[in-house]
């Protein structure tokens, strides 16, 4: 299991598990929130967490329309 943990003081930690449902990120066109499935991000084994984006849908789409790389 995977899982995020955030110390809110001395005494307490929250742990939240990671999931397909849960994991957000923001658009870095639009700056929507967008819900994000790692399992499809990163299915050909090839992004990292810190240099993968995703766009939401609305931005994906103007991209497309424009001949714009996705």
């Amino acid at each position: 299991m995977f899982y995020t943990k955030a110390t809110l003081t001395d005494t307490v930690e929250v742990k939240v598990e990671l999931n397909d449902e849960n994991v957000f990120c923001t658009c870095p066109d639009c700056g929507d929130e967008v819900c994000v499935d790692l399992s499809e991000v990163f299915a050909d084994g090839i992004g990292d967490m810190y240099g993968t984006a995703v766009l939401c849908q609305n931005c994906a789409m103007r991209r497309i329309e424009h001949g714009k790389s996705v």
